[in-house]
């Protein structure tokens, strides 16, 4: 889910602005955001319509980030609650990599220890059978 919210989107899916330039991610669409003029943003974002928070929802998939989106149709508010999800993405992200790591190394450590158990077993079993 995080590489999804935090990656490229395919490209039917990518966000297109009133100015024919296309978004592909979360960063763009930040970047995109601290830079737009009011016209560009008040033609996708006012009292009809919310395109920034539709595209999050049901392109992204981060149901978080469309709702914090809805209660907002101001420019810089809206930039500033996609920073900080973005923010938020990547700690969850490197969480989750710690996570991924840790068990690995676990499961190494628990497979040699097996290893080590299972032909010491196997070599007093042999030794039992008068076989070495």
């Amino acid at each position: 889910m995080i590489g999804r919210q935090l990656g490229n989107v395919p490209k039917e899916h990518n966000f297109r602005l009133k100015d024919g330039y296309e978004i592909k991610n979360l960063y763009e669409l930040s970047i995109n955001l601290a830079g737009m003029n009011d016209e560009t943003f008040m033609h996708h974002v006012n009292g009809e319509k919310n395109d920034f928070m539709n595209w999050v929802l049901h392109v992204l998939k981060d149901e978080k980030l469309a709702k914090r989106l809805a209660k907002t149709k101001d420019r810089g508010k809206t930039a500033r609650i996609v920073e900080k999800r973005i923010t938020e993405l990547e700690k969850e992200k490197r969480h989750h990599e710690q996570v991924v790591e840790q068990g690995i190394k676990w499961g190494v450590k628990q497979f040699g220890i097996g290893l080590v158990t299972g032909l010491f077993i196997g070599l007093v079993f042999l030794r039992a059978l008068g076989k070495i």
